[in-house]
Order: C-alpha cells, then sequence, then structure tokens
C-alpha cells in the first residue's frame, strides 16, 4: 500500500484518539477477499496444485501483482543503499511468487509512533516486526490477524511451520488465537554489556589479549559459558577501563550508556515486555516486582549518574538526535552499552570489539516471541502477506537481501561462503536479528563459522526465567499501560543518560506511576502469572 504523508494535525488527533480509546480488544478478521478465487481454491484442493502454487500461478496469469508492504525499524532509518535493495527484494518476489514489495523501514526512536499512526489511518503495513512494541500491545491493539483463519497458515505458510516448529510458535497463541510468528534467533542473552573496538584499546594499550585469557580461564574453571572476545568484569572494574579513555581523551564523550537498560543492562525478566511489573532472576520466583524500587536496577543506575557526574557522557546527549552507533563510528564517543550474544564483538561497534559483560547470560519468559512478527488485521491480502512471510523465514537469497544486501556490493563471498563485508557497505541495517530469520542469510567473515552452534550453547547455559513460556495479555489494561508509559517517558531519558540522581528522582517516579495505575497493572500481570503457572504445574 502506498505512504500517505499525514498532516500534523491529523497526526496530533490520531495519537489524543488512541491515548483516549479503551482496552477492548479488536478481532483479528479481514473483511475483504482473498487473493485465490473460489474456483482456483477447488483446484488446489483436487490435487492438480497446492493452496499456495495456485494462488502464484493466478497472479502470474492475471498479471496483477498485489503489493505487500513490510515494517520494521532500524538504528537510523534507511541507509544510501536501502532503494537498491528494496527493488532487489522486489523484483525477487515478483518473480518467485508473483507479489511487490514495500519496505517501510523506520528509525528506531519513531518507529512505535510511526506504527501507531498508520493503524490510525489507511497506511498500516501488511507485515510487521512488534520489536519495540511488544506482541501484548499489538494484540490488544488490535493490530494482529488470525493466521490461522481460513487455513491460511496450513496453506499457505507451510515453510513456517517447517522452519520455525510448532512449539516456538505456539508461544504466541492467545486465548486460542494465533497472532504471530517467532523470529529466528538467539533464546537468550549476556546482559549488562559494554563493546569496545580493540583499535581504541590498542591505542591507549589496554592488553585486552591477557584480559580475555584471564576471563576464558576463570569461566572455564567455574563451569561458565563465555563469549568470544569477552572479558568478564563488575561495575568497578568497568569505570578503570574508561578512567583510561577518559585520561587519553580529556575532551571527547566516552560511553554512551544503553537507553533500553531495563532489558539489556539489569537481570530483570520483563514481563510483557514492559517494565511496569518485573520478575528478579535471582530469586526464581514467580513474584512480579516493582522494577524501579529494584536494588539491581537502582545500583545500575547510580552508576551511570556517577559516569554523568564525572564527564564519561556527552553533555549533549539529552538533545543530540544523532544514533549511538553513528557517533560510535565517528569517534565522537567511544564506544556503547548493549545486552550480547555470540558473534556481536566481532560487528558491534563498527569494527572488532571486545565485549566487557557486567552480568550473566539469561533467557526471559519471552525470549522466543519478544519480537515476532505478525500480518496486519488491515491487511486487504492476508494469503500474498502470509506467501512473503513464508518466504522471508525460508528464502535464503530473499534474507541474505533484506540482512545483509547486494553481492558484490556490500559484501564478498568467502571461499568457505561466508560474507565479508565491503568498508562502509552504502546498504548498512545492522539489525539482522529482528528479521524473520537471519539463520539462513549467511555469516560474516569475523564471525565464527559455527556461529549457530555457540547460540545453542548460550541458550543452554544461560539462567532461564521462571516464567519461561508466559505471554502477558494487557488488552484489559491497556488505559492504564498508556499512562504509565507517557509517566515513564518524563523520566526515562534523563535516568538513562545519568542526568538526575536516581535515589532523588525514583520516589517521585513511582508517586507518579502508582497513580497513573501501577498497582492495578503489576497485579494484571500477577494474576495471569498465577493462572498460567497454574495451568503450566509451575
Amino acid at each position: 500500500m502506498k505512504k500517505r504523508l499525514l498532516c500534523v494535525v491529523l497526526a496530533m488527533t490520531m495519537l489524543v484518539s488512541l491515548a483516549g480509546c479503551g482496552a477492548k480488544k479488536e478481532e483479528s478478521t479481514s473483511t475483504t477477499e482473498s487473493s485465490v478465487d473460489s474456483e482456483e481454491t477447488k483446484v488446489a484442493e483436487e490435487g492438480a496444485l497446492s493452496h499456495a502454487e495456485a494462488a502464484i500461478q493466478a497472479r502470474k496469469e492475471s498479471g496483477e501483482m498485489p503489493t505487500i508492504s513490510m515494517a520494521f525499524f532500524s538504528f537510523t532509518g534507511p541507509t544510501e543503499g536501502a532503494e537498491r535493495v528494496n527493488a532487489l527484494m522486489s523484483a525477487h518476489l515478483e518473480e518467485t511468487l508473483g507479489i511487490k514489495l514495500e519496505v517501510m523501514n523506520y528509525e528506531l526512536g519513531n518507529y512505535a509512533q510511526q506504527i501507531q499512526l498508520g493503524f490510525a489511518s489507511e497506511d498500516a503495513p501488511d507485515l510487521m516486526s512488534t520489536s519495540l512494541i511488544g506482541l501484548s500491545n499489538c494484540i490488544g491493539n488490535g493490530y494482529f490477524y488470525d493466521l490461522e483463519a481460513d487455513g491460511l497458515l496450513e496453506n499457505y505458510g507451510a515453510g513456517i511451520i517447517e522452519t520455525v516448529g510448532m512449539d516456538a510458535i505456539e508461544t504466541c497463541r492467545v486465548d486460542g488465537t494465533l497472532y504471530a510468528i517467532p523470529n529466528m534467533k538467539e533464546m537468550a542473552n549476556g546482559l549488562g554489556g559494554v563493546f569496545i573496538r580493540k583499535e581504541r584499546l590498542d591505542a591507549i594499550g589496554y592488553d585486552y589479549e591477557t584480559a580475555i585469557k584471564d576471563s576464558q580461564k576463570k569461566a572455564k574453571a567455574e563451569g561458565r559459558f563465555i563469549l568470544d572476545d569477552t572479558v568478564f568484569t563488575d561495575y568497578e572494574g568497568m569505570t578503570e577501563v574508561l578512567a583510561l579513555f577518559k585520561a587519553a581523551y580529556p575532551d571527547k564523550g566516552i560511553i554512551s550508556p544503553s537507553t533500553a537498560a531495563e532489558d539489556h543492562m539489569v537481570p530483570v525478566d520483563l514481563l510483557g515486555g514492559d517494565p511496569f511489573g518485573i520478575l528478579d532472576y535471582e530469586t526464581g520466583e514467580l513474584k512480579v516486582e516493582n522494577l524501579f524500587t529494584n536494588e539491581k536496577w537502582l545500583e545500575y543506575l547510580r552508576w551511570v549518574r556517577q559516569l554523568n557526574l564525572d564527564g564519561y557522557i556527552s553533555a549533549d546527549s539529552l538533545t543530540n538526535e544523532t544514533a549511538a552507533s553513528t557517533r560510535i563510528d565517528a569517534f565522537e564517543i567511544v564506544c556503547g552499552m548493549s545486552n550480547s550474544k555470540p558473534g556481536q564483538a566481532a560487528s558491534t561497534g563498527g569494527g572488532p570489539s571486545v565485549l566487557f559483560q557486567m552480568e550473566d547470560y539469561y533467557s526471559a519468559s519471552d525470549s522466543i516471541n519478544d519480537m515476532p512478527w505478525g500480518i496486519s488485521s488491515k491487511t486487504e491480502d492476508p494469503v500474498a502477506a502470509m506467501q512473503v512471510l513464508n518466504a522471508l523465514f525460508t528464502d535464503a537469497e530473499l534474507s541474505r537481501l533484506l540482512c545483509w544486501g547486494e553481492e558484490g556490493v556490500e559484501y564478498n563471498l568467502t571461499e568457505d561462503g561466508r560474507l565479508e563485508l565491503v568498508d562502509a557497505p552504502a546498504y548498512d541495517m545492522n539489525v539482522e536479528w529482528e528479521m524473520p530469520n537471519q539463520m539462513i542469510a549467511g555469516v560474516l567473515s569475523v564471525q565464527s563459522a559455527n556461529l549457530w552452534e555457540q547460540y545453542e550453547q548460550m541458550n543452554e547455559a544461560a539462567v532461564k526465567s521462571a516464567a519461561s513460556g508466559f505471554l502477558f495479555d494487557n488488552s484489559g489494561v491497556q488505559n492504564e499501560y498508556i499512562a504509565l508509559t507517557n509517566v515513564w517517558q518524563e523520566y526515562k531519558m534523563q535516568l538513562m543518560l545519568g542526568f538526575v540522581d536516581p535515589d532523588e528522582v525514583t520516589p517521585e517516579l513511582v508517586k507518579k506511576l502508582e497513580k497513573a495505575g501501577l498497582d492495578k497493572y503489576m497485579e494484571e500481570k500477577q494474576r495471569q502469572l498465577d493462572e498460567w503457572a497454574a495451568a503450566n504445574g509451575k
């Protein structure tokens, strides 16, 4: 569907309307006809062609190709080579499925708002990633189509079932309805990571090779899993490394704190993908707690606050809209924070890096379904949308274009089949983990050839959430969610970047959150968690 520019007045009207709407969950049904008419379905049922083959043949014979749009975010939005690569993906799908593709790539900071505006108008995507929005919120807002309506997944998504497996797919079912498909990725993460390029560590004389060997040796002795190029440390040890950079570059910003710290930096499980009610991994209890008074959370914020006071964080961090990754590449700042996974140190931060990790490896309740892909409830052609989604999970050529760009332009293949990126590739998304199936897109030359085996090892070693597999449905508390989000947004960036004292601000924040309905929201999480636990023998 074609994009249309929305005027500012209309956009604001939509946001106000959405914020004031109730929490009634919309039915995920389509009022439009499928792209396969009854006669073609009859032919398929008689065995001449499968339903999927009949749909493709019908499009090619008619010469009419529907356009399916897919939406996702990247850190900077579309890069220079995006238009060229998007055209290649569309041409590939036109040849294989008789479908045109439109890519709606939004910058990280406004992705959720653009999706919200799209559903409030007629510009909603046909396919979308739930990343940054959350599956529960997508369901609560009526964004998604029932993937099993009229045999949709069974008839047109057989490759998805084979690739992902029904056990994983079932984690996206709520109240009997299947809303999304988990993407193929890691099922755990290392938390509390700081990535620093090796060349920058070399420049200050830091002996990271010895530090890595010491961490590897210690991890082996303790029977712990550890990623390649990793140094286990803590807040004190990390500050000591950053101090070396501060001494070498006194006028430069040293580190960009994570703006998703509640998810990336502290060992808590964000039930439902939002911070309004968490589980503490270490207790192992199915008890919903308040993140904002959690001691681990406050300890992290205190550390960031001290970094800010000591001049490690750029003074313009609150107002500078340039992505942290871009500023790191330009050496405006030295490094950034993130969670971690196998192969990430080889490519994060613009070049081979060392990961300094301050927490362990954890698998959250939604590690399987934390960023699945769904079909829009507003799609005009659910069959075509499902066939594109199926291709994104099964077609290696399509996935490689989406994740890495064009061969011979963005990358070249090595003798062993890995991808060697060119310097400064024009198509440079760095969000392959968000895509439906990065595992068929290839492995970078700087990454281990057995990368996916390392994923399995990390998944196995990670501390598992006591609520693994639980999916929170917030459709009954949508008004509270909106109110809580608005309050959190008032304080989030100042706390995350260390511009305010967490011990002074937290009481005020908690009071406002409670007024906005935090207790009710957490009670609903606990109620659903208790029901889930009883049903699953926990």
